[in-house]
């Protein structure tokens, strides 16, 4: 890649490709973004890299509350700049507060385990006939290492919690504007439409970018 001359943006998007607004959706979630090199100039919120080590991120700080605050330079919404900060909602994979085939849709501060004492925790999205998709996951980063960047290598997990009745597309797009729209198809993931939203995968299905 080129050398990124202002903040760099990376953007995921959730896309059903069929929509059936009275069926609970299924959710799929990023888990862990890595972060090598990155672009110029500092934003408010964005997160600043001084050094060309790896930079990583697993969520786990986000803790239980419903109302997480994301981890620094991650916003939820299409652009940055006015994307949120918080999830609305929390479910777990065992337990109590665990996610099942009639759970509200939102934000979702997933937990790997027990909702209300997983260490073990992930941002993502259960839609639902209110809480339709697509959603996005945008990430703000900046490069003050004094150094020209050249190249950036980012990745992730996608993580599915719980089967849904509609298939699913996770797309990825990167930029130097907060509504980041170059298209990365090697960061996207499809998921099929499974035949019930009952099924709670613990542990989440895991697949890597």
């Amino acid at each position: 890649m080129g050398s990124f001359a202002s903040d760099t943006y990376c953007r995921k998007n959730a896309n059903s490709k069929r929509l059936f607004s009275h069926l609970k959706q299924s959710l799929l979630v990023s888990s862990l973004i890595l972060i090598l090199c990155l672009g110029w100039n500092v934003g408010m919120g964005q997160v600043s890299i001084t050094t060309t080590t790896a930079v990583s991120e697993n969520f786990n700080g986000m803790g239980a509350s419903a109302t997480a605050t994301l981890p620094t330079g991650f916003k939820i919404g299409t652009d940055w700049s006015t994307g949120t900060t918080a999830t609305t909602l929390a479910y777990g994979t065992s337990g109590v507060g665990i996610v099942t085939g009639t759970s509200s849709g939102g934000a979702i501060n997933w937990a790997n385990g027990v909702t209300a004492s997983s260490t073990d925790r992930a941002l993502g999205f259960l839609s639902t006939g209110s809480y339709t998709s697509p959603k996005t996951i945008v990430y703000a980063f900046t490069n003050n290492t004094g150094i020209t960047i050249t190249s950036i290598q980012i990745s992730w997990n996608y993580e599915k919690f719980r089967s849904g009745s509609r298939a699913y597309d996770w797309t990825f797009f990167h930029g130097s504007t907060s509504t980041a729209t170059t298209a990365e198809t090697t960061g996207n993931q499809s998921y099929a439409a499974d035949a019930a939203n009952t099924t709670v995968s613990n542990p989440p299905l895991s697949s890597s970018k």
